[in-house]
C-alpha cells in the first residue's frame, strides 16, 4: 500500500459524516466523501469522489463542525490499494478496482470572509428600510445579526448517541448492531439512557444550598441530611427545629 502526502483545497464535502465510535478516543473514526472538479487535455470536466477518513480528536472535528455542503481544506495522507471486487473475469483472474482515499490529518473549515459576509447584509438591511418593510428609525448592525458561536467540542457520549443517534452533525454507526443508531430509535435496540450524572450534579447542588439555608436559620449549626425511605420517612426524628422533606427522599435537620 503507497501513503503519499495529500492536499485538498477549496473542496466541498459531498457526503453526510458518518461517526464510528471506538473503544478509546484516539481510535473513533468519522469518514466523509468530498467533491473534485477537474479537466482533461481536451477540456472536458470531470467529477470525482474521493473517501476522507478522519481518526481521534479530528474525527470529533469532522462530526461536529462540517455537514454536506461545507467548503474545506484538507490535508492528510495518500492511500491507494487494489480492491477485490470478488468477481472474475472472462480469463478466469480476479477483477480488483483501485481504491483510493484520504486519511485527515487536519481539516480547516473555509467560509466568506466575515467583512464582506456584513457588507452583503448591511446592503439587504438598507434595501429592506427603503422598500418599507423595515422601520427606518430600526438601529440593528450587519454583525449583531451574523453573531453567533459554534457548538463546544465535546467528548463522543454513547449515551446521547443512544438517544438522538447522532455526535454532532455525524450519525453514528454502532459495529455491535451493524447499522446506524438513529434508525433503530423506536425499534427497542438504540435505547433511551437516562443522564444520571446531570441529574445527580444538580440535586447535588440543590441539597448543598439547603443545607447553608437550615444552618443560617439555626445559628450557624451544621447541617445533616439523612437518607429517608417510605417507610420510616413519617417517623424519621428531626433535630432541631427546623423540618423539611426534599423531594420526598430527604429528611433534612439539624444538629445543635
Amino acid at each position: 500500500m503507497a501513503h503519499f502526502i495529500g492536499i485538498l483545497t477549496d473542496t466541498r464535502i459531498a457526503s453526510d459524516i458518518t461517526f464510528i465510535a471506538g473503544t478509546e478516543e484516539e481510535h473513533n473514526k468519522a469518514f466523509f466523501t468530498v467533491m473534485i472538479n477537474r479537466r482533461d487535455r481536451n477540456n472536458k470536466e470531470y467529477h470525482d469522489e474521493i473517501t476522507v477518513n478522519a481518526w481521534g480528536k479530528t474525527a470529533s472535528i469532522a462530526s461536529i463542525y462540517c455537514c454536506k455542503g461545507k467548503q474545506v481544506n484538507i490535508h492528510g495522507r495518500i492511500s491507494s490499494w487494489n480492491n477485490d471486487t470478488g468477481q472474475i473475469n472472462g480469463a478466469g483472474k480476479k477483477v480488483y478496482t483501485r481504491k483510493t482515499e484520504i486519511v485527515a490529518t487536519h481539516i480547516e473549515l473555509l467560509g466568506d470572509p466575515m467583512k464582506l459576509i456584513e457588507e452583503r447584509v448591511a446592503v439587504n438591511l438598507a434595501m429592506m428600510k427603503a422598500a418599507g418593510r423595515l422601520p427606518q428609525e430600526v438601529m440593528i448592525t450587519a454583525a449583531e445579526l451574523l453573531k453567533g458561536n459554534l457548538p463546544k467540542l465535546t467528548d463522543y457520549n454513547p449515551e446521547v448517541a443512544r438517544i438522538t443517534g447522532k455526535y454532532g452533525n455525524a450519525r453514528v454507526w454502532d459495529k455491535t448492531i451493524g447499522d446506524y443508531l438513529d434508525k433503530h430509535l423506536t425499534a427497542g435496540i438504540a435505547q433511551p439512557v437516562q443522564n444520571v450524572s446531570t441529574e445527580f450534579i444538580a440535586m447535588s447542588k440543590e441539597l448543598q444550598e439547603l443545607r447553608a439555608l437550615i444552618a443560617q436559620q439555626n445559628g450557624g449549626g451544621a447541617a445533616k441530611l439523612e437518607l429517608a425511605n417510605d417507610e420510616n420517612i413519617q417517623d424519621a426524628e428531626v433535630v432541631g427545629e427546623e423540618k423539611d422533606v426534599f423531594k420526598d427522599v430527604f429528611e433534612v435537620g439539624v444538629e445543635a
